[in-house]
């Protein structure tokens, strides 16, 4: 399946259950990481899966908070 994204990291959850916009991408970056280790622990090749890989972020009111999360992540 072409642009198909196999794997779909979420900081959603993490930002609705109290999370701050900082812990939010914190977390959500560090399951990335977590993933792409384990990717490479098992000898796959990082240019191979990490391709697959998608992030999917809360948005809450504080804008331009909001725009420097999305621009850091």
């Amino acid at each position: 399946i072409p642009a198909y994204k196999p794997l779909s990291v979420s900081g959603y959850h993490i930002r609705e259950a109290g999370a701050t916009a900082a812990q939010e991408l914190a977390y959500t970056l560090a399951d990335g990481f977590g993933y792409v280790e384990l990717g490479l622990s098992r000898g796959l090749d990082v240019d191979t899966f990490a391709p697959g890989l998608s992030f999917f972020f809360d948005a809450h009111l504080d804008f331009f908070e909001e725009i420097a999360k999305f621009r850091a992540a």
